[in-house]
């Protein structure tokens, strides 16, 4: 009511940020910001608040899933966009998790491609542990900072995080 109310005032921006970005909707956060007056519009939350909405509706369900390029642990680059045929899981974890060892044998590499990105940067410990693996990994560190370029790609705000995404690049979930 606030907002509605005071559409030109600074703090209308600041309290749509604090209360009303959400990143899985923007619906409300953009409901909002539609009521800003346009001295506002200038603003630096202002702004931030339409990046903020631009990243989120990249990556909702049903968005075509944006394209990147990474190297893997071992050297092996991975496209999204030569993933044909297949169904891919992009998880963001924050460091080894056990679960994706679950998911990578319930569902064989001829079915699902498993790309991993992890917050860990030390790859020869990564690339010993995975050499006494039965599981082929696809997994990027950050220590190039490929993790982090991923996360702002995809708009990751919290870990563990994964998506689905179909054979015609879709994201699913």
């Amino acid at each position: 009511a606030y907002i509605k109310k005071h559409t030109d005032k600074a703090v209308s921006l600041a309290l749509i940020q604090y209360f009303f970005t959400n990143p899985d909707d923007t619906r409300e956060a953009d409901e909002l910001l539609a009521l800003i007056s346009p001295e506002l519009r200038t603003h630096f939350l202002y702004k931030e608040l339409e990046e903020y909405s631009a990243r989120t509706k990249r990556t909702n369900i049903g968005e075509e899933a944006p394209d990147f390029k990474v190297k893997n642990v071992h050297g092996q680059e991975f496209k999204l966009d030569t993933v044909k045929h297949k169904y891919t899981l992009l998880a963001f974890v924050p460091s080894w998790d056990p679960y994706m060892v679950q998911i990578a044998q319930k569902h064989p590499e001829k079915e699902l491609n498993l790309l991993v990105v992890t917050m860990d940067n030390n790859c020869n410990q990564i690339r010993n542990y995975l050499q006494s693996d039965s599981i082929a990994w696809n997994l990027v560190a950050d220590s190039a900072g490929q993790a982090t370029a991923l996360m702002d790609l995809y708009n990751v705000s919290e870990l563990p995080l994964c998506y689905l995404i179909d054979k015609d690049k879709k994201i699913l979930l």
